[in-house]
């Protein structure tokens, strides 16, 4: 039976686009890439430059959503910068926020006399999601040079003019973020998500998550070792990675907006704490952990960082490496996730699953694994001692000998 386009009721212009058709969906078959090449969007291509940038001039971001408790601080922290040669303008943009959040940055806005202030809404004043509002902020931002603030963290006084001061001795840099001091709401230290004394600073923690910076694109994949809130760039990196995807469901994009920078150049780090960064209940990173949120983000990481790769000549092949080295251990890591529900479900058939019994079976066997590894160590640190020792090896022989002759 012939196809349409051998139907000669069909005119040829269109007989035409449908073997074109035909021979694109062919292509797409060989190649299991090009179906996200294909799908391209708006997010795969640049931003429109702002034009021009000023360029003695840093853009404050600040995304804000039901933060009417803790707003004020933060933008008291920007107003409280040490001069660092260079104007500053805030934008802040309210994400359809249902306290007073919107409320309480007009009023603060309304109280700076020299300090630049915009606060925006979206259009319809609804609710999009973090990405769509950092987007609105840097499309009416005007500075050559964009910083992130998130509405439930701090600038330390000394943060811009310290990481002003690094990219003008560094101009091979398009970003430089810094360590943070964890802090509760009240401004009281506690322990952050990784354990360590600041936040963002995994330099002790086990492979493959011992970032050392400057960060590359390859340590990147790994995870993400950068804090938000202490990120400067410049405002042609920015524009050059296309800003923030608009429809991520976990809400990863900073860390896909840092691989992207990444392809052209490093992720800077200068090694002290430069903000205080807030560990809270009500925070999305808590979220994360509570809903276990690691396997889905990383997946949708890759599949948007791929979409924005695969248009882009210069980065296709490195993007068809990435596919290759990362998506089937994605996809194992998530059969891992099952067959430790399976353990969990095998050990404990009369609990109902839940997501903190689950958390608890985690946990002792994490236990067990941290004895095992403690008695493996023991063994280890005794059998090097007495590889120490003189003459072991004669003596060892010695006694294989004494036990054949006896036997």
């Amino acid at each position: 039976m012939d196809g349409p386009a051998q139907n000669p009721d069909i005119p040829e212009n269109l007989r035409r686009r449908i073997d074109e058709l035909e021979q694109e969906l062919a292509r797409l078959r060989q190649d299991p890439l090009d179906w996200l090449a294909a799908a391209s969007t708006a997010a795969a291509s640049p931003l429109p430059p702002v034009s021009p940038p000023v360029e003695r001039l840093i853009s404050v971001i600040v995304p804000l959503y039901n933060g009417a408790a803790y707003i004020g601080r933060c933008l008291d922290s920007i107003a409280n910068q040490q001069p660092c040669g260079y104007d500053l303008e805030v934008l802040v943009c309210d994400d359809g926020s249902h306290d007073d959040s919107l409320a309480a940055a007009r009023a603060w806005a309304a109280t700076q006399n020299t300090l630049r202030v915009r606060v925006l809404t979206h259009p319809d004043a609804g609710n999009h999601g973090v990405s769509a509002t950092r987007n609105r902020c840097a499309a009416s931002a005007s500075g050559a040079f964009l910083a992130l603030l998130d509405a439930d963290d701090l600038w330390l006084p000394n943060k811009l003019a310290t990481q002003m001061h690094y990219l003008e001795q560094h101009p091979e840099a398009t970003c430089v973020c810094s360590f943070g001091l964890n802090r509760d709401l009240a401004g009281l230290p506690i322990p952050g998500w990784s354990k360590t004394r600041y936040a963002g600073d995994f330099r002790q923690s086990p492979p493959p998550e011992n970032f050392r910076a400057p960060y590359d694109f390859d340590q990147l994949l790994q995870g993400d070792p950068v804090l938000n809130s202490s990120a400067l760039f410049r405002r042609t990196a920015f524009d050059q990675a296309g800003g923030y995807p608009g429809t991520m469901s976990h809400q990863a994009e900073d860390w896909l907006l840092f691989l992207k920078l990444s392809l052209a150049a490093p992720i800077h780090l200068i090694p002290e704490p430069l903000i205080q960064y807030s560990v809270h209940s009500e925070s999305y990173t808590a979220e994360y952990v509570r809903q276990g949120f690691a396997f889905g983000s990383r997946l949708e990481v890759l599949l948007f960082l791929l979409h924005w790769m695969l248009p882009h000549p210069q980065h296709r092949a490195r993007a068809q490496q990435v596919y290759r080295r990362n998506y089937a251990t994605l996809l194992a890591g998530m059969g891992g996730a099952l067959r430790l529900a399976e353990s969990f479900h095998l050990a404990h058939p009369d609990t109902a699953p839940s997501l903190p019994a689950f958390e608890q079976h985690l946990q002792q066997l994490y236990q067990r694994l941290d004895e095992l590894e403690h008695y493996h160590n023991h063994i280890e640190s005794q059998l090097n001692l007495l590889r120490r020792l003189p003459g072991l090896k004669f003596l060892y022989n010695a006694a294989r000998r004494l036990r054949g002759s006896a036997g």
